[in-house]
């Protein structure tokens, strides 16, 4: 598979994190593009059940996900923090 795909993290609540789920096929090699298409994330590896913080991206900016990986099939997930209030009263 080669491929790319883009995402704006368009707000304050992005964990900005990416996860290859545990059920892929393998491992992906990744790298982050802005529009320009100037390397912003050199390439990375996520193994199936591992993730990998993003920290370098910033918010309302569009980001190129570069995607390699055999052929098969895979499940990939971008984080997006919630605030959870679980006080009870």
């Amino acid at each position: 598979m080669n491929g790319q795909a883009s995402v704006k993290f368009d707000s304050v609540f992005w964990d900005k994190t990416i996860i290859n789920d545990a059920n892929s096929a393998g491992n992906v090699l990744m790298r982050v593009k802005d529009k320009k298409g100037y390397i912003v994330i050199d390439e990375f590896q996520v193994s199936p059940g591992n993730s990998k913080q993003l920290s370098g991206l910033n918010k309302d900016k569009q980001y190129y996900f570069e995607i390699k990986a055999a052929k098969g099939q895979f499940i990939m997930f971008i984080l997006r923090s919630f605030y959870r209030n679980d006080t009870a009263w």
